[in-house]
């Protein structure tokens, strides 16, 4: 018997990743820091980043980065 097809197919064919590093901004200018896992605040952004309790609104073209480790390795060539 064959699985039902996904009902979502296009994301049943995304790449499937591992995250192995978080960081944020804890105020602006700073270095980013390491965290061990972070929280997503709707409208907000990551709790621990500057921007995160700005009181300014949250601009919809805000967004979280996600960079493959093989681009970080390539970069240092």
């Amino acid at each position: 018997m064959l699985p039902a097809p996904p009902k979502f197919p296009r994301i049943a064919r995304m790449w499937k990743g591992t995250v192995i590093a978080l960081h944020v901004t804890p105020a602006r200018g700073e270095e980013t820091v390491d965290q061990e896992s972070l929280e997503a605040v709707a409208g907000h952004g990551l709790r621990g980043d500057y921007r995160c309790d700005s009181p300014e609104p949250v601009s919809p073209k805000r967004q979280a980065t996600l960079i493959e480790w093989e681009t970080l390795e390539a970069l240092k060539r």
